[in-house]
């Protein structure tokens, strides 16, 4: 596929409740994106923010908010969190997944060599094909397991475009 994609899901928060109780601001841009220009590198503004059932995703291709783990793991209490990246061209692959206040794991791989790793391994994780480690094939395949919606509904989905206090583009 070639997906760029560096996001994390909130489970049981609408777009509204996030940025109203995520620990930094976030402002919409008053521009909605579809799923291609969101999991690409061309995405014009910081993040993106759309809705699947109970949860909510939260794309960062910047790597902004996603690879904050202290951040992730506070705003995880009472609920869970995956966040993952995707990363064809760097061929860096993993995810993070948080319930109510903990990294629970954390697997991730650059050029199929295992970087990072932490906690036990998950029950969705036992059923994907492992033999190179993690790809974009078994990132994805483990959100849809977690979050209960699959990859098509995802890409079907058009997201609305916010800026925040951590990065915000300026005109010049």
């Amino acid at each position: 596929m070639g997906w760029q994609i560096t996001a994390f899901c909130v489970e049981h928060m609408t777009p509204k409740e996030l940025i109203a109780d995520f620990p930094c601001s976030f402002f919409p841009t008053g521009r909605t994106f579809p799923a291609a220009d969101v999991f690409s590198a061309m995405l014009p503004v910081p993040f993106a923010i759309g809705q699947l059932g109970t949860w909510t995703v939260l794309c960062d291709p910047l790597c902004i908010i996603t690879w904050r783990e202290q951040m992730l793991a506070a705003f995880s209490r009472g609920r869970r969190i995956f966040a993952f990246v995707v990363e064809g061209a760097a061929s860096i692959y993993g995810f993070w997944y948080f319930v109510d206040g903990s990294l629970v794991r954390e697997v991730l791989f650059q050029e199929g060599i295992c970087v990072e790793e932490e906690g036990m391994l998950l029950p969705e994780e036992r059923s994907l094909q492992r033999p190179w480690g993690y790809d974009e094939k078994n990132v994805l395949s483990l959100f849809e397991q977690v979050t209960g919606f699959d990859w098509k509904q995802l890409v079907n989905s058009s997201f609305q475009g916010l800026e925040n206090e951590l990065y915000s583009i300026r005109a010049v």
